[in-house]
């Protein structure tokens, strides 16, 4: 998936922290596995994992910004995109 930054915010009302360090679009992953460079980490939650403890492992391998739902899993200063639910976040494919 690959949005314009100003449309994502707008679809999950989003709050934007370290704006000035945000991409301009993002390509959205939820695996820092296939992470590339430059890609946004989106924090999934599940039944046996929570994405937000790879937060800082997606930073290491490039990534440009990370969608959270719990800012205290923000990992250097790195741009977040700060929602209520990284679920409902996931689902705003827009």
């Amino acid at each position: 998936m690959n949005v314009p930054l100003e449309l994502a915010m707008t679809a999950t009302g989003a709050t934007l922290v370290e704006a000035d360090s945000a991409p301009v679009r993002l390509r959205v992953t939820t695996d820092t596995r296939t992470l590339e460079p430059g890609d946004t980490f989106l924090a999934l939650r599940g039944e046996h994992f929570d994405g937000h403890d790879f937060a800082a492992e997606a930073v290491r391998r490039g990534a440009a910004m990370l969608i959270l739902d719990r800012l205290e899993a923000r990992a250097g200063p790195t741009a977040v995109m700060l929602v209520g639910q990284t679920r409902r976040a996931y689902m705003c494919r827009a």
